[in-house]
């Protein structure tokens, strides 16, 4: 697997994505908390090391664990909570394919789109107020 990123880079993307993941950390299962901040932390590990990386088959083992952890823990994928699961469950799996520019692109839309929803999280609906 070659990797044709700038370390810099990939530090400061995996810093900013885990920033950007806190907020959502009171929305989801701690199991599934857990599991994003090791794959997370495996990433990291793989910015030094990169032969410590998973490969496509463990990628695949990893996907379907996170399938089923987050079927167990909301019974589906809809509602906020389990949509917000569904989308920190992909982004922590995302980072372990993280090798080119696109999936930097790819991963830096999908926290733009945490950073959004974290906000309309944070801001509760009252009716009747202006």
């Amino acid at each position: 697997m070659v990797n044709e990123l700038n370390p810099r880079v990939q530090l400061l993307l995996l810093a900013a994505i885990g920033l950007i993941t806190l907020p959502h950390i009171g929305h989801i299962p701690i199991p599934l908390s857990v599991i994003f901040f090791a794959l997370l932390f495996w990433r990291l590990l793989g910015v030094w090391r990169p032969r410590y990386l998973p490969n496509d088959k463990v990628i695949f083992l990893l996907t379907l664990s996170g399938i089923g952890l987050l079927y167990s823990q909301h019974s589906g994928v809809w509602g906020r909570d389990a949509g917000t699961a569904v989308f920190v469950t992909a982004l922590g799996l995302k980072l372990l394919e993280l090798n080119k520019k696109r999936d930097v692109y790819l991963l830096s839309y999908l926290s733009v789109y945490r950073c959004r929803f974290a906000i309309s999280l944070s801001t509760e609906y009252c009716p009747g107020r202006l």
